[in-house]
């Protein structure tokens, strides 16, 4: 049996809590909160998407989506506009601020990884996002106890949505 500073269970919450912990500093001092990044990535992607979307694909609940985008208009990182063919329909743009801002904080997390993985050749990088993949998978299999299996692939797919594949 490992012992548990050499399980992959133990090595792996190690490794996402000190990743994760230099994510947030950063990510704070551009100015945001790392749970902005995955609606800031999106918005980058699909600018103009509805309020609704961003939470359908992220798998964030609608008022915290709300709550979220408020937080970033006030920040004049985003901007809302009511849909010109729905009025209840509120389309969301990034400014020229939350795509300066996004932009930079994407450089910063390439440059997190690129350090992360230092020392790993091409191959044992592919072999390790293999791996990973094979390992969120199972993960997707599991029902939590006290939710549906559905409801735990759809919670799994919004924050896959924010991890890079």
């Amino acid at each position: 049996m490992e012992e548990k500073e050499e399980s992959v269970q133990h090595l792996m919450f190690l490794t996402a809590h000190s990743y994760l912990a230099r994510c947030f500093g950063q990510a704070t001092s551009h100015g945001i909160h790392p749970g902005q990044i995955p609606m800031l990535k999106l918005l980058q992607r699909e600018d103009g998407i509805s309020q609704r979307s961003i939470s359908k694909r992220l798998g964030i609940q609608p008022p915290t989506v709300t709550v979220s985008l408020k937080r970033m208009e006030k920040m004049e990182l985003i901007r809302r506009e009511p849909d010109e063919k729905d009025q209840r329909v509120l389309r969301v743009y990034l400014t020229e601020k939350g795509r300066t801002v996004i932009t930079d904080v994407q450089k910063t997390l390439k440059k997190n990884e690129e350090k992360m993985l230092t020392g790993l050749t091409e191959s044992e990088i592919c072999l390790l996002k293999r791996f990973l993949r094979q390992m969120r998978e199972n993960l997707q299999q599991m029902p939590v106890q006290g939710e549906t299996e559905k409801q735990n692939r759809e919670e799994m797919a919004g924050c896959l949505g924010c991890s890079r594949n």
